[in-house]
């Protein structure tokens, strides 16, 4: 398991870089066609980023 620090620096190493980060949750809700279902808890929330692009 990685520490809070190593993982900080991975997030910044990947978007200097610009590589893709995604929970590995949400990729394989993405695989077995489940992402709707998986991200409805969350709905409000989407909704509002989506207002905001």
């Amino acid at each position: 398991m990685l520490n809070q620090r190593e993982m900080e620096y991975r997030q910044i190493f990947a978007v200097e870089n610009g590589v893709p980060m995604v929970n590995y949750g949400i990729i394989l809700a993405y695989v077995h066609g489940i992402l709707d279902r998986a991200l409805q808890p969350f709905a409000k929330e989407l909704k509002k980023t989506k207002e905001e692009r």
